[in-house]
């Protein structure tokens, strides 16, 4: 069945993770939310691999989140979500860049995953990124790109996003810098 423009609820395309044609409004390509989903799905892991369980992690502040991901009662993966708005459009429309935005504040995330005698801890970083919680394009998850100009949607990996980096405990903490508008996954 062939959709005509008329038939699609513009305002719900902004809010999909994928938007399969062109309109009046904007182009046709990967949207924000699908980043999120590969973000998400990421942190879940292998479902089929065992007994997955996710924790959410108090925190005191309401722009916050974090969640700790066990497989079979095993902790295997954090996650910390910082949602402290950062725009760098003008009027945050995500299309004309600011000429000299404001420095892009951090939250610090610190997570127990020990005591002062155990061993430390390794953990791998994946980030969930882009230029601001307003960006429309140049969304990566761990340094990939799903843009629709890119490669019609298939994954490329960028050469300009740092990937590959990693924590390691000190006297059981695990602390991970997350900017505003962006996430991290640590795997443990």
């Amino acid at each position: 069945m062939e959709f005509l423009k008329q038939d699609i609820d513009f305002a719900i395309l902004q809010y999909q993770s994928w938007q399969p044609i062109d309109t009046d409004k904007t182009a046709k390509g990967t949207k924000a939310p699908y980043y999120g989903n590969i973000a998400t799905a990421s942190a879940l892991g292998n479902l089929t691999a065992g007994s997955v369980s996710v924790a959410s992690i108090p925190l005191s502040s309401d722009m916050e989140a974090a969640y700790a991901i066990y497989v079979e009662g095993h902790l295997k993966r954090l996650v910390a979500i910082n949602m402290h708005g950062y725009n760098t459009t003008v009027d945050g429309a995500g299309v004309a860049p600011l000429e000299n935005p404001e420095p892009r504040p951090h939250r610090a995330f610190s997570f127990l995953v020990g005591d002062d005698n155990s061993a430390d801890v390794h953990a791998g970083v994946r980030r969930l990124m882009a230029n601001g919680s307003d960006a429309i394009t140049g969304i990566t998850f761990d340094g990939w790109s799903y843009n629709y100009e890119l490669d019609n949607g298939r994954p490329v990996k960028l050469s300009n996003v740092t990937t590959g980096e990693s924590l390691e405990s000190n006297k059981g903490v695990l602390s991970v810098l997350v900017p505003d508008s962006s996430a991290a996954i640590l795997d443990i």
